[in-house]
């Protein structure tokens, strides 16, 4: 059974949602990709719930408040810090930094990505190609 703890922090992220961020908000709270979570609901809408899932969906759009990303983060870091007796700073900072150059890491790839399929980067290639 899902704890009350679960429902308390678990928010539904209508800015970052394609139809009211019921996706976005778990995707938040597990810390998972959206999109990842999206292709889930979609393939066990198509292949094993069918029209149950639509009734879910609407039931959590109803059900979830509305917040904003991170929210689950920030309320997990919260309940940690008054749970534990000595705290939790280092596991957290040490999280935080993980996230940090990861984002970073993503940034770049998304550069990177953008670069190699732009036009500007084909006709370079093509033009070494006849210079060679």
């Amino acid at each position: 059974m899902i704890d009350r703890e679960f429902w308390s922090r678990l928010r539904r992220i209508p800015a970052s949602g394609m139809v009211a961020g019921v996706c976005a908000g778990f995707a938040d709270y597990f810390d998972w990709n959206v999109r990842l979570i999206r292709v889930l609901v979609v393939l066990a809408t198509i292949f094993i719930f069918g029209p149950i899932a639509f009734v879910g969906y609407a039931v959590l759009w109803y059900v979830m408040e509305r917040g904003e990303h991170g929210d689950a983060a920030r309320s997990n870091e919260r309940s940690t810090r008054s749970n534990s007796p000595i705290g939790n700073g280092f596991a957290t900072k040490a999280r935080g930094d993980a996230r940090e150059r990861f984002r970073r890491l993503e940034q770049r790839l998304v550069a990177l990505e953008e670069c190699v399929t732009s036009e500007e980067f084909e006709l370079r290639r093509e033009f070494r190609k006849l210079e060679a």
